[in-house]
């Protein structure tokens, strides 16, 4: 293994060191708690999204896991298809490290019929300026759901860090899809705000880093 291996192996694991060693409330085993969906410790204001079939009733706000409020879950107004991009987006208001997602679909006192069979996350954090599409060993497309009220917890093999969140349903054929969703981790104490290394060789790549890559040089990620 050359140097400029070795020295960006030793990063990675400062890192994770740093994640797991100050406190709590970061390390992946604790950090497992709903951020408030559910409970509506996030608000309304919150919750905001690309688009609704009707605001009142299948409006973001809805979009509460195990909540029936209206009409039950989040619904876009356009079907979606592997080219229509319809998103329901949660400001969590300051930055969190998101080690799980959960998701159901529409049940509506049992008149429900829509859900999504799979979805794609994308985050943002001011330090990038930009959203991410969350990338799980090269596959961008999450599993969802298999009926409108069973959940669905996804463990995320690369928790990341992000202070926006967002849901895009996905589905190969044209279909109508609703959406009840809850986010789980923690909030983020570190003092790590990025890191920078230099780019090593591919059989030592490392997937889940989520900055900018210039050149042979990684800026600006936490993933």
């Amino acid at each position: 293994m050359s140097d400029l291996c070795l020295t960006f192996v030793f990063i990675l694991f400062l890192s994770s060191t740093i994640l797991s060693s100050e406190g709590e409330s970061s390390t992946q085993e604790e950090c497992r708690s709903p951020l408030g969906m559910e409970e509506g410790k996030i608000p309304d204001h919150a919750i905001t999204a690309s688009s609704s079939y009707e605001l009142k009733s299948v409006g973001p706000q809805n979009a509460r896991i195990r909540n029936e409020k209206n009409g039950g879950a989040w619904c876009p107004k356009a079907q979606i298809s592997s080219d229509v991009h319809e998103y329901l987006e949660i400001n969590l208001m300051r930055s969190h490290l998101i080690t799980l997602t959960e998701t159901q679909g529409r049940f509506g006192n049992g008149q429900g019929q829509e859900y999504a069979e799979g979805f794609l996350v994308e985050y943002w954090r001011d330090s990038l300026n930009r959203w991410i599409i969350y990338n799980e060993n090269g596959s961008k497309i999450l599993s969802g759901n298999i009926n409108t009220y069973l959940e669905v917890r996804q463990e995320l093999v690369f928790p990341f860090v992000a202070q926006k969140v967002r849901f895009i349903p996905y589905s190969v054929y044209p279909r109508t899809v609703c959406m009840r969703v809850e986010l789980y981790g923690c909030t983020w104490e570190q003092n790590l705000i990025s890191y920078s290394v230099i780019k090593p060789d591919t059989e030592f790549s490392d997937l889940s880093y989520d900055g900018d890559v210039t050149g042979r040089m990684l800026t600006k990620g936490l993933g």
